[in-house]
């Protein structure tokens, strides 16, 4: 025969928390909202240390136009560094891209 919910909690015995006065209880109580408190404020100062500020547009659409996979050789891009010229892909893998910069007039 299985055992019942009260054979099993009689097997178990007294929590340990069961047995503290009421003085500990209240001291554990406040310690517990102490550091709640701390880690409340700890959070609060840290915020701006979370907040990532996000890329300007400038340099977005920069990195976006420098990393184009459609380019062609003699193709200019404009960027938040000025014009420049795309001669195209080099290196060994053949993904390097290589810009030259249009001087000014």
């Amino acid at each position: 025969m299985p055992p019942t919910t009260d054979d099993q909690t009689s097997d178990l015995g007294p929590s340990p928390d069961s047995l503290l006065s009421r003085e500990d209880w209240k001291r554990r109580i406040e310690e517990a909202r102490k550091r709640a408190a701390l880690a409340r404020r700890d959070w609060q100062l840290n915020a701006p240390l979370r907040m990532l500020a996000p890329d300007p547009p400038e340099k977005i659409a920069t990195q976006r136009v420098l990393s184009d996979d459609t380019l062609q050789p003699g193709d200019i891009v404009s960027t938040d560094k000025g014009l420049f010229l795309f001669r195209g892909r080099s290196g060994a893998d053949g993904q390097t891209a290589d810009f030259v910069p249009i001087a000014r007039r």
